[in-house]
Parts: C-alpha cells; sequence; structure tokens
C-alpha cells in the first residue's frame, strides 16, 4: 500500500496547469472536509488531478497509502495511516458490485475516521469513473460518496495518448479493413437516408448509422468513406468491432474508424460501457480534426442504449435504416454453406446455434462467436526444423501480428506476418514442456523446464537474461508487468524481470492438476485449465470466483492435452480431443460472466494439437502441434 502510493506521488504530470482549478477544488475539499471524490471518464486524468492536489498538502507521505481493494480498510488505523487513497474501488473496466459491497461493510468507519479530531483523523480520497461511481449510488447511496464531495474532471479537451501506437500494427489493421471491404457484397441503401448521412459526415465528421441486421449499415459506412477530406477515406480506415482494438489505431493518421455494432448485435450492459469508456477520447479527436467516425448499431440495441445509457455526443447526429429486402432464409443459407470448408487431411463441423450447454445464468449470444472457416500455413522444414520430425511446443502472437514459437528441439522462431521465418535462436537442447509469452519493449519470455528465459527479439534475436525457478513450472500466461506462472497445484506471480513477487493461489483439490493458465484481457481475472476438466477464475488478488464444470458435450475434452485462450468480449476458448490420442477435435467457448459454455467446433485432424492462442488482429484461433502446420480458425 506504501509502494502504491510512492509510485502514484512520484508519477510526473504535465497537464497540472491545465487542470489547476480541479485541483484547488480537490485541495479545497481535502482542507475543509478531509474527504473528496475525484471522477470524470478518464480514470488517469482523474488519478493524476488527485494526487497533484494531494502534492499540495502532504510533503512527508510516510503514513499516506494507496489501496484499490475497500476490504483492505480493516487493515488501517489513525496509528499507521492519515491519508488513504482509494483507486477505483468501484471496479476498473466496469462497476464491480463485489467491491463495492466489500466498501459498504466499512462505510461508516470511513466516514467517522474523516470526522475524528487532528491526530485520529484520516483524510480520504476517492479516485472512480463517473459511470461506476452513479451505479455504486443507484446500488446504494451513502453520505460518503454526497454530491458536495465530488469534483469531476472534465477530459473532454484530451486524447488518450495510449491509442497512439507503433506504424506496424496501424498497417495491419488497414489492410484487414480493406480487405473485409473488398469481400463485403453491398446491399441496396434508401437514398434519402443516404443523403442525411453523407450530409451529417462532411459537416460533422461522425455520424451513427442505425437499423435492423442487413439493412446495409456497412454498406452505407463505405459509401461515406470517399467524402473524407482529411485523408484519403477510401484507403485510410478501419474497422473496430470491440472497444479494446482502438488501442491499435494510430490517430495521428488521420483514420477513418468504423465501429462496427456497438454493444454487440443484442444489448449487454457491461459492453456498453466498455464502448462508452472509449467514446469521450474518440468524440475529442473528432473534434479537433483529427479523425471521423461512423457508428453502426442494431435496432434494438439503439433503443437499449437511449433507456440505460447516458447520452452522447458520438450519438447525436444518427441517420435510421429500414429493414433491407435481402431474404433472411437466402442469407441463413449463405452463411451455412460458408461455413463447410473442407481440405485435405482436415473437415470443419460447426454445431449450430442451438446446441449448447450451460453451466450457471442465461447465455449472451451477443458474445458468443462462431467459425466461419479455416486456413493452414505450412513452415519450410529445410530451414529451421534439425529433422523430419517436427513439433511446435509453444507460439505467441505479437502486436505486430509477427510469431514467436519454439519447437521441440530447442528452437525459438521468429515469422512475419506472412508465415515466413525471418528468424531463429537456439535456448536449449530439446524441450518437452515450454511457454513463450511477449512482455512488450521487445523482449520476450521463455518458461524453459526450470528457467525463465528472456530474448530480445528485435531483428536478430539474442539471449538477454535467465531465471532458475525453485518450482516446476507447467504453463506461463502475462499482463502488464507481471508473469503468471502454475505448476501442479499453485499459481505463483513473477515480475516481467524475473523476480519472484508472491504465492498467488494454491488449489484445495490435490486431484484437480493445473495443465494451462490464461489472463483477462484487462487483467482482472485469471483462469486456469485443469486435466479433470473444470475451469477455475481467480482475480488478480487470488480470490476464488468460481470453478466450472466443463460439460462432457458427447465426450469431449479427455487427456491433459486440453489448451485455453482467452478473445474478444473475454470469451475462453478451451481445445481437447474427444478422447486421448483421435482425429476428433473440439473447440468450446466459454463465457465466465454467463458461466455458459458452448461446442463451436468440431473437426477431424491427424495433427496432434499441444498449443492454441487467440489473434486479436486477425480475430482468429491460431493452433499448433506435431506438424509444421499452423492451423487458423477464422471466427465470424
Amino acid at each position: 500500500m506504501e509502494d502504491k502510493f510512492k509510485k502514484g506521488y512520484n508519477k510526473p504530470f504535465s497537464g497540472s496547469e491545465s487542470y489547476r482549478h480541479h485541483i484547488l477544488l480537490i485541495t479545497k475539499q481535502l482542507n475543509e472536509n478531509h474527504r473528496v471524490i475525484v471522477t470524470g471518464n478518464n480514470n488517469d486524468l482523474n488519478y493524476k488531478c488527485a494526487y497533484a492536489a494531494i502534492k499540495g498538502i502532504y510533503q512527508c507521505i510516510d503514513q499516506c497509502l494507496e489501496i484499490n481493494d475497500p476490504s483492505e480498510w480493516r487493515l488501517i488505523t489513525s496509528e499507521n495511516a492519515k491519508l488513504v487513497l482509494f483507486n477505483e474501488p468501484f471496479g476498473r473496466l466496469k462497476y464491480d458490485e463485489r467491491k463495492y459491497e466489500a466498501m459498504i461493510v466499512e462505510i461508516d468507519e470511513m466516514l467517522s475516521a474523516t470526522q475524528e479530531k487532528d491526530d485520529d483523523r484520516i483524510d480520504i480520497v476517492i479516485v472512480a469513473n463517473k459511470r461506476h461511481l452513479e451505479e455504486a449510488k443507484d446500488h446504494r447511496d451513502h453520505e460518503m460518496l454526497c454530491t458536495s464531495s465530488v469534483v469531476e474532471i472534465d477530459s473532454s479537451n484530451i486524447v488518450d495518448k495510449r491509442l497512439v501506437v507503433d506504424d506496424t500494427i496501424h498497417r495491419n489493421l488497414l489492410a484487414m479493413a480493406k480487405t473485409f471491404k473488398e469481400a463485403y457484397i453491398p446491399k441496396e441503401v434508401d437514398n434519402q437516408a443516404k443523403e442525411i448521412a453523407k450530409r451529417l459526415f462532411i459537416d460533422q465528421s461522425m455520424v451513427a448509422i442505425i437499423g435492423p441486421t442487413g439493412s446495409g449499415k456497412t454498406s452505407l459506412s463505405f459509401e461515406l468513406l470517399p467524402l473524407y477530406d482529411l485523408s484519403d477515406g477510401e484507403d485510410n480506415f478501419v474497422v473496430i468491432s470491440d472497444p479494446s482494438e482502438l488501442k491499435f489505431v494510430n490517430l495521428s493518421q488521420h483514420p477513418v474508424i468504423i465501429i462496427k455494432s456497438l454493444c454487440g448485435v443484442k444489448f449487454n450492459h457491461a459492453e456498453a460501457h466498455r464502448w462508452f469508456s472509449q467514446l469521450d477520447r474518440l468524440y475529442a479527436a473528432v473534434k479537433i480534426n483529427q479523425i471521423a467516425v461512423i457508428i453502426t448499431i442494431e435496432s434494438k440495441v439503439f433503443e437499449r442504449i437511449q433507456s440505460h445509457m447516458p447520452p452522447h455526443q458520438l450519438l447525436a447526429h444518427t441517420v435510421k435504416l429500414t429493414s433491407s429486402s435481402v431474404n433472411e432464409s437466402e442469407k441463413r443459407s449463405k452463411d451455412t454453406i460458408d461455413c463447410e470448408v473442407q481440405t485435405d487431411n482436415m473437415s470443419l463441423d460447426v454445431l449450430p446455434e442451438g446446441n449448447s450447454t450451460q453451466a450457471g445464468a442465461t447465455v449472451d449470444e451477443n458474445n458468443l462467436r462462431s467459425v466461419k472457416g479455416f486456413r493452414e500455413y505450412r513452415i519450410s522444414r529445410s530451414k529451421i526444423f534439425s529433422s523430419n520430425r517436427c513439433r511446435i511446443i509453444s507460439f505467441s502472437i505479437l502486436p505486430s501480428g509477427e510469431i514467436l514459437l519454439i519447437e521441440y528441439s530447442g528452437k525459438l522462431i521468429k515469422l512475419n506476418i506472412d508465415f515466413k521465418v525471418i528468424s531463429t535462436l537456439q535456448i536449449g537442447n530439446g524441450v518437452l514442456r515450454s511457454c513463450v509469452c511477449y512482455t512488450g519493449k521487445d523482449i520476450a519470455v521463455i518458461l524453459n523446464q526450470d528457467q525463465l528465459l528472456f530474448v530480445n527479439i528485435k531483428k536478430d534475436m539474442s539471449l538477454i537474461n535467465s531465471r532458475s525457478i525453485s518450482h516446476k513450472c507447467y504453463s506461463l500466461a502475462c499482463y502488464d508487468d507481471k508473469l503468471y506462472v502454475i505448476d501442479k497445484y499453485s499459481v505463483y506471480v513473477y515480475s516481467t524481470d524475473g523476480d519472484f513477487l508472491k504465492d498467488l493461489y494454491e488449489s484445495r483439490h490435490t486431484m484437480l492438476e493445473f495443465i494451462d493458465i490464461a489472463v483477462r484481457n484487462d487483467g482482472s481475472m485469471i483462469f486456469i485449465m485443469t486435466d479433470a476438466k473444470k475451469l477455475i477464475s481467480i482475480d488478480n488478488l487470488g480470490n476464488n470466483l468460481f470453478m466450472l464444470d466443463i460439460p462432457d458435450i458427447e465426450g469431449v475434452l479427455i487427456g491433459n492435452q486440453i489448451r485455453l485462450c482467452v478473445g474478444f468480449h473475454d470469451n475462453v476458448f478451451i481445445f481437447g480431443e474427444i478422447q486421448k490420442g483421435s482425429n476428433q477435435k473440439k473447440i468450446v467457448q466459454v463465457h465466465p460472466c454467463s458461466r455458459s459454455c458452448r461446442v463451436i467446433l468440431q473437426f477431424e485432424s491427424d495433427i496432434d494439437y499441444s498449443t492454441m492462442q487467440y489473434d486479436c488482429v486477425k480475430h482468429a484461433i491460431m493452433l499448433a502441434g506435431n506438424s509444421n502446420i499452423l492451423t487458423v480458425l477464422e471466427l465470424r
């Protein structure tokens, strides 16, 4: 808690002069009431403004603490703390009712602590997202959260620098969008609606197109591109289907951003909040003539947005389309044909939408994806493999689209986006169990039996460091600056420099052996697959959230070659064989929020797959195993 505070306190803030008025209001609240809630739509800006105010009051920070989990309040007394900063106590990316319930238990004592005299008093600063604060108050209001204690930070005039990324990734997005447009079959759009959309797009550089499925929303979006005057809109556009994709878009290139199906095909409250957390940044970029935004929304979803979400400027200029004359039965028939793709050594059988199995609440079909086909990419054996035998043990997909893979002979191989070998590095003399993941800044970490190996992957790869581990290692996952490593029954946390941090979780069930691990896209949840077909979920503090039985759907998932990965919308994909050593394979999709699962794909292959990853750029699942073939399953 002390270290967190020191890190936040010493974090530089170049915008302090621009937000001087807000900082003075926070200072005033702290001096007069000894409590303040700093809120707004930009969590990072709220956090920096809060610390800027604290710096003006507290020069000695020996008894200043920062906590994320409200339940930690019970460890705090006036003897060990004079100021406590609660950072996002109602949840980070979405409202977390569990965290607020923990806060409610202690909230009376928190309020009392701010009202004590002198040495017994504790100043409290709460930094929270505006929408999460509103949800907390709707759930259960309290004097501690009263409006008079709130300072709202206006972030409408800034653009998040995290949205400015490497041009290589941006170019990949452009290429994918162009391919999607070329393959798209356009639909007829009403001329009157088309003229309204064109006028709005020219005047405002933003428009929201609302209509039912098949009404021509995407077709109209593509027709608007030539009207963009900041750059060549027909070539400089990206298609975004998930809010997390926005971090790959380089706004400095003045692109047109097409948001396809805002909030999904069916409204989901949590998903809507993920989208709305990004809209302020996009609107600010539109207003300074940096980008243009076209948003498509399903009609019924738009109705739910209007009734459940606050108004937003990006949705103020709308065009409504009516149903297309496209025959829905013909459309469904075409979709089915597209799914029945076959090659010589693999056949796909995509299960119908109704073939799902639940282990909890009702499934949210909005977040379930279907497989539309697959491709296979062959890696030349003569150049990299030491013998005719080939087995890919593990691989990792880089943000640039390049791939790192480990072959059983102990060779690390780097492929470009066209799956061509561009570099190799010998890291051992034979590997039976290994994992590789990318930690950022051109560094990859490799789990090699009882070692963590750190490799600089820029141009010609080179080993730069290694760390020995005192326990057995089965699998590895990475998020932000942390590595999560499992052995048979435990999860350990290491820094991305290889320093041991803590034991995070230990299974109470000795009959369940851990075989794979993955981390949710926001780092808040960790998923562990066991050899007994159970999916364990814990939070990043090590608290057990749930254990989900992956049901016997025609005998799926037998043996310990079960693998998992996390895709968009936080879906977990699990791969396994129907029977050990069988050519029959299946992929199951699990949605953690509804705790529901279904088979999305069953297929035959003589490849013994041993590793799986999700490619967020291609929207695809990739599989590899005892072959020099990479299998890419494209998701709909």
